[in-house]
Formats: C-alpha cells, sequence, structure tokens
C-alpha cells in the first residue's frame, strides 16, 4: 500500500494520454499544441532578428545572435543579399552564425561594389541609349499606324 499512495502522491492525477485522439504521425493534439506554439515563437525570433538587420544595429545583432540559437538555421546568402550592412557581411563558423567586418563590402551609394566608374558610366549611357532608341521606335511604329488608317480610309473611299 505504501508504495501504490507514493505513487498517487507523486502523480495525483494521472493523466490517459490514450484517451486523445491521435492526429499526425502519433502525434497527440497536445504535442501538435506545443509544436505549433514552438515554431510560432521561432518565426518571431526571426521576424525580431530580420527587423534588426534593417536598423543595422552592429552590437545589437551580434548579442541576438549569440542569445538566439534558432538564428543559426538562416541562411548567409539570403541575409547578405537581403540585409547588406555596411562593411559587415554574415558567415557560419563551425555551424554558428556570425557578423563579421569585411573592408571589401561597402553598401554605400556614392561606391561602386562590383567594377569601377567607367564601366557604370558605360551601364547607364546604355540605359538611357535605350530609352532613346525606344521611343524613336515608338514614334515610327505611330507614324506607320497613322499611315495604314490613311490607306484603310482611301480604300474604303475608293470601293464604297
Amino acid at each position: 500500500m505504501q508504495h501504490i499512495k507514493h505513487i498517487q502522491r507523486i502523480n495525483p492525477n494521472p493523466e490517459n494520454r490514450f484517451s486523445q485522439p491521435i492526429l499526425k504521425d502519433g502525434l497527440v493534439l497536445e504535442d501538435i499544441m506545443v509544436e505549433n506554439e514552438t515554431k510560432r515563437k521561432n518565426e518571431s525570433k526571426i521576424n525580431e532578428f530580420k527587423n534588426l538587420c534593417k536598423t543595422q544595429n552592429i552590437r545589437e545583432i551580434r548579442k541576438y545572435i549569440k542569445r538566439n540559437d534558432i538564428i543559426n538555421s538562416l541562411n548567409t546568402r539570403e541575409l547578405n543579399e537581403d540585409f547588406p550592412i555596411n562593411e559587415h557581411r554574415f558567415v557560419k563558423r563551425n555551424g554558428l552564425l556570425n557578423l563579421i567586418h569585411d573592408a571589401n563590402i561597402s553598401t554605400s551609394s556614392n561606391e561602386i561594389v562590383n567594377g569601377d566608374i567607367a564601366t557604370q558610366r558605360a551601364l547607364s549611357f546604355d540605359q538611357t541609349d535605350e530609352q532613346i532608341s525606344l521611343e524613336a521606335l515608338n514614334e515610327k511604329v505611330n507614324k506607320l499606324y497613322d499611315f495604314c488608317a490613311q490607306v484603310q480610309d482611301f480604300l474604303i473611299q475608293q470601293f464604297s
């Protein structure tokens, strides 16, 4: 009897896990609810981290990376493309996300990262030249359309 009392004292209200319906992959409803809650918490931490990256506060980003393990699951390439931080980039070292200083990276609008100033000017010239040629082509098409409309009117008058 003492043994039974000891068990009852430890767990006075035993739960019968088999009374709940088994839903997905053998999990009970409570397990699924806990799983969904952790997913929501992880998503909120990731969204908070992305908002922090938009502010570009290096110190706070590094603190957040150290304190939240879920951040290590993010892709460094996507982070570097989505949130360019001046002279810093995201890397993974031994599976852990880090924000390192890299002097070769600059997100300043005055500096050109990939190429020199002559290349940038050539690209901008091509874009403006392309716009001019599109405008000229559009003008020629409109003139041709007007000419076709005049020919159509003339033929209608001749054969009516």
